[in-house]
């Protein structure tokens, strides 16, 4: 009795759920069989052939396959009111789900090359000089060094003939500069910030200025460059040479004409 009740209960909670995915999923499944019919009769009538085809896509077929196959077990499962929790088929749908995804991005290599042979299955047209997407490369041309050393031990080269180096397309990883340049960006302005709070907390402080051995030194320098200056133009305008304090002798006056 208490299990049917539970039952019940778990029923009652997953039925607007169960309703709406059985609703989307008789219009999908009335889709994909006009789909499929069509194929099949293309294929019977021998008008599509299978040979050849790409083994990329077929393994992602299979693969979509498998996901809707433990998809229809797992809404068997909510419909009969069983638990899902120690199921297997809840493993195999995140398994097939996370293999999906990382496919994606060789699915987006590829798409070029697919779309290329599709349009010409469906349109018969081969090599057209204004046909845009023949001037874009294809992934199969990007062969490795180790593979080109290889083929290039086994085949001597022809001489005088030149051949370009095969150079893989690398991917520009914007996020990556934007942040550097962020980076570097806030690190100047904190210099900036830091230099002139210290330079404005200085001027208008009126504690007592901090000096540090350098700067000392350097503020020593400037004020025996400006007593130098002050003594030169001194003497040019009275025609009179002064002794020089490093010396030791301070207002000093040396007749000109006596040198």
């Amino acid at each position: 009795m208490a299990n049917s009740e539970e039952r019940t209960e778990v029923l009652a909670k997953d039925v607007p759920e169960i309703v709406a995915l059985l609703s989307d999923l008789n219009e999908k499944l009335s889709d994909a069989n006009k789909r499929v019919t069509s194929l099949i009769e293309k294929v019977d009538n021998n008008t599509m052939s299978t040979e050849k085809g790409v083994s990329f896509l077929e393994m992602k077929f299979h693969l979509l396959l498998s996901y809707l196959i433990d998809l229809v077990h797992y809404m068997l499962l909510k419909s009969h009111g069983k638990s899902i929790e120690d199921s297997p088929t809840i493993d195999r749908l995140v398994e097939l789900r996370t293999v999906m995804e990382k496919i994606r991005p060789i699915d987006q290599k590829l798409k070029y090359q697919i779309d290329k042979l599709i349009k010409i299955a469906t349109t018969g047209l081969v090599g057209q000089e204004n046909d845009p997407l023949r001037f874009k490369p294809r992934p199969d041309n990007l062969v490795s060094k180790l593979e080109e050393a290889e083929d290039g031990g086994d085949e001597e080269k022809k001489p005088g003939i030149y051949v370009p180096p095969k150079v893989a397309a690398m991917p520009y990883d914007e996020d990556k500069v934007s942040r550097r340049r962020k980076l570097e960006e806030t690190a100047r302005r904190k210099a900036l910030s830091s230099s002139l709070l210290k330079e404005l907390r200085d001027e208008y402080s009126e504690a007592p200025e901090e000096l540090k051995e350098g700067e000392l030194f350097d503020r020593r320098k400037e004020k025996e460059i400006d007593d130098d200056k002050h003594q030169r133009r001194y003497e040019e305008e009275n025609l009179v040479r002064l002794m020089s304090k490093k010396h030791g002798k301070v207002g000093g006056v040396e007749n000109p004409r006596s040198c």
